[in-house]
């Protein structure tokens, strides 16, 4: 079911780069992609556990979850081609949304960092993805018709801490 949702929605999120969709179907789609990923990781890691019950008690995934749909509708709010603009204080809707998004990251790290014993891989890792984010921020603002590798390497980032939480199990 979330494979065909998240089809579904992959068509939308075109649909929201070229402006014609709200940007919460981009993050709803992230998150729909994510689901589809940790579906197939419980299988691999945890193949007696009842899914959304994992889901529910994981909670070393909940702020992951709620960055990963921020940064689709970052992404969506951006729209293609378009930059966010450096900013110190949020003056537009998207910087408002990469602030959000900003937070949201940081309460990963701050997660992690409580559960470090349990889960130190991911917790390095997001500590770097923090940075790698900013990179990312500063390639979309600089070329934001092709910000280049730093995007695909945001999303690796962002699946290998995935993969470090639920393979702790």
């Amino acid at each position: 079911m979330l494979i065909v949702l998240t089809a579904l929605l992959g068509i939308g999120t075109l649909h929201v780069l070229a402006g014609r969709l709200p940007s919460i179907v981009h993050g709803v789609h992230g998150l729909l992609a994510y689901g589809v990923f940790l579906c197939y990781l419980c299988l691999v890691y945890v193949p007696a556990v009842e899914f959304w019950l994992y889901l529910d008690r994981m909670s070393a995934l909940h702020p992951l979850l709620l960055t990963v749909f921020l940064g689709g509708v970052t992404t969506g709010q951006r729209g293609f081609g378009q930059p966010i603009g450096a900013f110190d204080v949020p003056k537009r809707l998207p910087q408002f949304v990469v602030a959000l998004h900003v937070v949201s990251a940081l309460s990963v790290v701050a997660t992690l960092g409580w559960l470090m014993p349990s889960y130190p891989m991911a917790f390095y890792l997001s500590v770097a993805q923090f940075l790698v984010g900013f990179l990312l921020f500063h390639s979309v603002n600089l070329r934001p018709k092709a910000p280049g590798i730093m995007v695909a390497f945001h999303q690796g980032m962002v699946l290998a801490i995935t993969v470090a939480i639920v393979a702790v199990w």
